[in-house]
C-alpha cells in the first residue's frame, strides 16, 4: 500500500506540473482563452489532483482515491472534449511561438496520459482500501 500511495503522490505531482506548463505555454500560444475558463480549468483539472494528493496522506484516503480517480476521469474528459472535439483556438499568425506550440501539444498529449494513469491509480487505490487484508491491518 505504501508504494502505491508514493508513486500516486508522484503521479498527482507530474500532473500538477504538466498542468502548470500547459497552462503556461496556453498563454504564450495566445489562444484568447477567457479568464473564466482558466479559473474553470484550474477548478476542474488542476484543483482536483491536488486535494487528492493532500488527502491520500491523511484518515481520509478513501476519499482521496475517490477524488482522484473521478478528478483524472473528469480532467481526462474535458481536456480531449476542448482539445478534439470542441476546438475554439485560434492561433494568432503574428504572435505565433512555435516552440510554445509545441510544448502545448507535448503537454496536452502527457496531461492526457498522465490521467489516465491517475484514474488507474485510483481506481487500485480504492480496491486496495477496500480488500479485508488492509482493513484488518489498519484495524
Amino acid at each position: 500500500m505504501k508504494k502505491l500511495q508514493d508513486f500516486t503522490a508522484l503521479v498527482v505531482l507530474v500532473h500538477c506540473l504538466i498542468f502548470g506548463l500547459d497552462f503556461y505555454a496556453h498563454q504564450r500560444v495566445d489562444l484568447a482563452v477567457a479568464v473564466t475558463f482558466n479559473i474553470f480549468s484550474f477548478a476542474t483539472i488542476g484543483l482536483p489532483s491536488v486535494i487528492a494528493g493532500f488527502l491520500l496522506w491523511t484518515n481520509y484516503q478513501r476519499w482521496g482515491a475517490i477524488v482522484l480517480f473521478a478528478g483524472m476521469a473528469l480532467a481526462f474528459i474535458l481536456n480531449v472534449y476542448s482539445r478534439f472535439i470542441e476546438v475554439r483556438y485560434i492561433i494568432h499568425p503574428f504572435d505565433y511561438e512555435p516552440f510554445w506550440e509545441t510544448v502545448f501539444q507535448v503537454s496536452t498529449i502527457l496531461l492526457l496520459a498522465v490521467e489516465i494513469l491517475g484514474c488507474y491509480l485510483g481506481f487500485r487505490l480504492l480496491q486496495t482500501l477496500a480488500s479485508p487484508a488492509t482493513s484488518s491491518s489498519t484495524a
